[in-house]
């Protein structure tokens, strides 16, 4: 992967058709990647909390997961993916910080995406999340590959 690659900011997400490279640094944050392996469609988004029913709604949707996972999947199909051709891979969800009301956050993070993508009947392909470590991510909307932190392929 030696492409330049497009940054991915918190409450945001990217789809591509053609092929480019997505980035983003996570904490306990999640990066959910979405692949349409069929048309070889890819995307990411880059949320904050699990649900903005936990929280009082502030800002983009994109920052709450419950809307983000279903946004970014509304965006793959605007390129003319299929649902049924959807795998995902999930990223992040690290307990980087000691602050005793975050504790459970990350942990939510990662229960909350994995229920979202199974109430949508999207099957998670692979994972890298938890520890205490945060993560970069870098996922190729070509192949579906993802590579954290510069070493491991998800």
């Amino acid at each position: 992967m030696t492409e330049k690659a497009f940054f991915l900011k918190t409450g945001h997400s990217y789809v591509s058709s053609t092929g480019e490279l997505i980035q983003t640094v996570l904490g306990s944050c999640i990066a959910v990647c979405l692949y349409d392996h069929k048309l070889q469609i890819g995307g990411m988004n880059h949320f904050l909390l699990a649900s903005a029913k936990q929280r009082k709604l502030c800002g983009s949707i994109g920052k709450y997961g419950n809307l983000a996972i279903p946004a970014l999947i509304r965006q793959i199909e605007s390129k003319n993916g299929d649902i049924k051709n959807i795998v995902a891979k999930i990223i992040g969800g690290a307990s980087i910080l000691s602050i005793s009301n975050l504790n459970n956050v990350p942990s939510d993070n990662v229960a909350g995406a994995r229920q979202i993508l199974s109430d949508l009947s999207i099957p998670i392909v692979g994972q890298d999340t938890g520890g205490r470590q945060g993560r970069k991510i870098i996922f190729d909307t070509k192949s579906g590959q993802g590579t954290i932190n510069g070493q491991k392929t998800i």
